[in-house]
């Protein structure tokens, strides 16, 4: 998985810039770096941040986004949608938080993702389809703010505890 993200990363960073000494192979590819940042198992905020940053420099909306990045919410609809019916309800969402990103289903829960939906929708004026849920995560990676409903994408996060996993699962420090 690694190797297919860092040859994007690659291919994204040379048609950005239009370089014709593009590395041919992974192993290329792999000198460009110093050895310690891609064999290491953490990466701090920053870099994870700055990453995103770069990726995403003069992105203006959705369709500005690579190609591989446009792709990542596409995915995420096809997990959720588990009816096929082409737009996420409230209780697919939730099933979602649940079994994709390991959250507790707890009492209160239910009354959680109802408000992130009802956010997710515009405030119930429209459905979570496959277009409404690009925008949302459009929203949760080129907002800073908390304003729109982008960061609500990875679920109910007022509790701390599973702020806390989130990191510690994805090395974050």
């Amino acid at each position: 998985m690694f190797d297919v993200f860092w040859e994007a990363l690659v291919d994204q960073h040379h048609m950005e810039r239009k370089e014709d000494n593009k590395p041919k192979t992974w192993e290329e590819a792999r000198k460009a770096k110093p050895a310690d940042w891609y064999t290491s198992a953490t990466v701090s905020l920053t870099t994870w941040l700055n990453m995103w940053g770069g990726l995403c420099h003069n992105a203006r909306g959705f369709a500005y986004f690579p190609s591989w990045v446009r792709a990542i919410p596409d995915i995420f609809f096809e997990l959720m949608d588990q009816d096929n019916d082409d737009e996420i309800n409230a209780e697919e969402l939730k099933n979602f938080f649940v079994s994709f990103l390991g959250m507790k289903d707890h009492e209160g829960m239910g009354e959680s993702v109802k408000d992130i939906y009802y956010e997710m929708t515009m405030h119930g004026e429209t459905t979570l389809n496959r277009y409404q849920y690009q925008q949302v995560f459009a929203n949760f990676l080129l907002c800073r703010t908390k304003v729109g409903p982008g960061h609500l994408i990875y679920g109910p996060m007022e509790d701390q505890d599973i702020i806390d996993r989130i990191q510690a699962s994805l090395n974050i420090t």
